[in-house]
């Protein structure tokens, strides 16, 4: 998995949370840039048959993904258009049971295939 190629897949922004600051966006490859060694490892980890995962299903939420480039994604009700463009959330649990949240890789489909929109960290390590 590449930068380039982890590039190619992402759409023009990714958000991701901050704490405190909450959600931010940030062009995709400064985002890839400065998180690739964890976004690297984390879906790598997908391909352990061990790694506890799943992937929900669902639209684009409303709330965080307000400005001009996503109204395509939406009616004029501002309602997700979820038949045309869903979201895939693939969502990790942690390796222990101990240890609470998941990490989160959004991707929306597009017009040009599945792109990362968003991604969430349990650990709050993403710049």
């Amino acid at each position: 998995m590449s930068k380039v190629n982890l590039e190619k897949h992402s759409f023009e922004k990714i958000t991701y949370w901050k704490e405190p600051d909450g959600w931010i966006n940030a062009p995709k490859t400064k985002f890839i840039n400065q998180n690739y060694t964890y976004l690297k490892l984390k879906l790598q980890e997908l391909k352990n048959p061990k790694t506890d995962y799943f992937i929900s299903s669902d639209g684009l939420n409303q709330f965080i993904f307000e400005s001009e480039e996503y109204d395509i994604y939406f009616n004029n009700c501002n309602e997700s258009k979820d038949w045309m463009y869903p979201t895939m959330d693939i969502v990790i649990n942690p390796k222990k049971q101990t240890d609470r949240g998941q990490d989160h890789f959004e991707f929306l489909r597009t017009e040009n295939g599945y792109k990362l929109i968003s991604v969430s960290s349990r650990t709050n390590i993403l710049k």
